[in-house]
């Protein structure tokens, strides 16, 4: 095995390592299924196309790992019970998915080509009115 192989083999068995310890971390929903994410997660780097979309969507989670997103160029997470996502996108990212009860946004990467989080807390009366109006601004500013 040369010594890139062994690298490249020692990060994947880390990213497993995290998603593994994601999947069982305290606190999570009642209905959340991160072990099906780890699963969809795992089958989705076996397949080793970058350009095909990484589908977590309609899975009841509440968070997700940023290590999750290592190496991601399409992510779909709609239909979650996200309020947020790392706070750390990865620059691969081109397009995102995440329909959800968002309430804030991390900085966007400058590569996003599309971004959609249409199920925002975007009432007045709620709390994250601010933030979606801050977001529409990015929004409008990244994503040209």
């Amino acid at each position: 095995m040369t010594d890139v192989q062994a690298s490249a083999a020692e990060a994947a068995a880390s990213q497993d390592e995290v998603l593994t310890d994601w999947a069982a971390e305290d606190g999570q929903g009642q209905h959340e299924d991160r072990q099906q994410a780890v699963s969809r997660t795992r089958a989705w780097r076996g397949t080793g196309d970058l350009n095909e979309p990484l589908d977590l969507s309609s899975l009841s989670l509440t968070a997700l790992s940023a290590s999750i997103l290592v190496g991601l160029r399409r992510l779909n997470v709609d239909d979650n019970q996200l309020n947020s996502l790392p706070e750390t996108i990865p620059v691969s990212i081109q397009r995102l998915y995440a329909s959800n009860r968002l309430t804030s946004l991390p900085e966007l990467p400058p590569g996003l080509r599309r971004l959609d989080a249409i199920t925002w807390q975007h009432f007045a009366h709620e709390a994250g009115a601010a933030d979606y109006a801050r977001f529409l601004d990015r929004l409008r500013g990244t994503v040209n």
